[in-house]
C-alpha cells in the first residue's frame, strides 16, 4: 500500500493539504482531530485492510474466491445451464486451490517441527505444534504411544 510510490505520494499530498486546512481553521490542533484526519485520509488513499485469521490465505486464494463469486453472480442472474456448469467448475477449482494452499502451509509447519525435533530443539518443536490447534499433541497423548515415548523423550 504505502510501499507503492504513487500511493505514498498521493497520501503525503492529502496529509499536507489537510494539515494546512486544520492549522488555518484552528490555532490549536487537538489530538483527536488529527487522529480522525489521519484515519480518514488513510482509508481514502490506501483502503481498509482486513486481517485474516488464516495465515495460509493469500492473493491466489483471494483471486479464486473472487472468480467463484463472479461465476455465482452470473449463474443467479441468468439461471442458464451453461452458467450453472461454469459456476460448479469454478467452485471446484476454488475449493481445490484453497485446500492446496492450506495443505502447503501445514506441510511447511510440520517440516519445521520435524527439523526442530531432529536437531533436538524440543522446546521449539512443541512450541511450533502448540501454535496450531488442528494438530496439537498433548504430552499425555504422546505418552500413550511407546513409539513417541522412545523417539521424543517424553517420560512416564
Amino acid at each position: 500500500m504505502l510501499k507503492d510510490p504513487e500511493v505514498k505520494r498521493q497520501y503525503q499530498i492529502e496529509m499536507d493539504k489537510t494539515i494546512e486546512e486544520l492549522t488555518v481553521k484552528n490555532e490549536e490542533l487537538d489530538w483527536e482531530a488529527i487522529r480522525k484526519m489521519i484515519v480518514r485520509i488513510a482509508e481514502q488513499n490506501i483502503g481498509v485492510l482486513r486481517r485474516s485469521k488464516n495465515v495460509w490465505y493469500n492473493s491466489k486464494c483471494q483471486k479464486a474466491i473472487e472468480q467463484r463469486k463472479k461465476a455465482r453472480g452470473d449463474h443467479l442472474r441468468w439461471e442458464k445451464d451453461e452458467s450453472k456448469r461454469i459456476f460448479i467448475s469454478e467452485r471446484k477449482v476454488c475449493k481445490k486451490i484453497l485446500q492446496q494452499e492450506k495443505r502447503k502451509f501445514f506441510t511447511n509447519i510440520l517440516q519445521t517441527a520435524e527439523e526442530d525435533r531432529s536437531q533436538n530443539k524440543i522446546r521449539n518443536f512443541f512450541h511450533t505444534i502448540k501454535q496450531y490447534k488442528q494438530f496439537n499433541p498433548i504430552c499425555k497423548a504422546i505418552k500413550r504411544h511407546n513409539k513417541w515415548t522412545n523417539n521424543y523423550g517424553c517420560r512416564r
